[in-house]
C-alpha cells in the first residue's frame, strides 16, 4: 500500500475527533489490538461500522465528513465543524442544570 506522509496539522486532530466520535457510539474502540501497519493499511479504506439505529443521519453524515480519507476534504477548523447544520440547533451555553450536574462530577472526582 502507497502511503501519503502528509505533515500532521489540525486535520489529523479532526479525523481523531471523528474517530472519538465513532468510539462514544459504539462504545469500544475501532483499532484496537492492530500493529502500526495494520492499522495504517487499513485506515485508507475504513469507513466505520455504526449501527443506522443508534444516532441520527444526520451524525453519522457528520462522522463520515470528519473521517474522510483524503485530509483535504475534512473541515480546515473546528469553526468550519460548528458551521454544520446538524450543529446548528446545539446550545452552546449549558443549562443551570448541566452546569450542577458537571459541578457534582468534578466535586467527586479523587472521593
Amino acid at each position: 500500500m502507497k502511503y501519503n506522509a502528509e505533515p500532521y496539522g489540525i486535520r489529523s486532530d479532526i479525523w481523531a475527533l471523528g474517530i472519538t466520535i465513532v468510539e462514544i457510539v459504539n462504545g469500544k474502540q475501532p483499532f484496537l489490538g492492530l500493529s502500526y501497519i495494520e492499522l495504517a493499511d487499513l485506515i485508507q479504506t475504513w469507513t466505520p461500522n455504526i449501527d443506522d439505529k443508534l444516532i441520527s443521519f444526520a451524525l453519522k453524515e457528520l462522522i463520515l465528513y470528519l473521517l474522510k480519507t483524503d485530509y483535504k476534504q475534512r473541515p480546515k477548523s473546528y469553526g468550519e465543524i460548528l458551521e454544520i447544520p446538524v450543529l446548528q440547533s446545539v446550545h452552546i451555553i449549558p443549562s443551570n442544570d448541566e452546569m450542577n450536574y458537571i459541578k457534582k462530577i468534578i466535586d467527586n472526582i479523587g472521593s
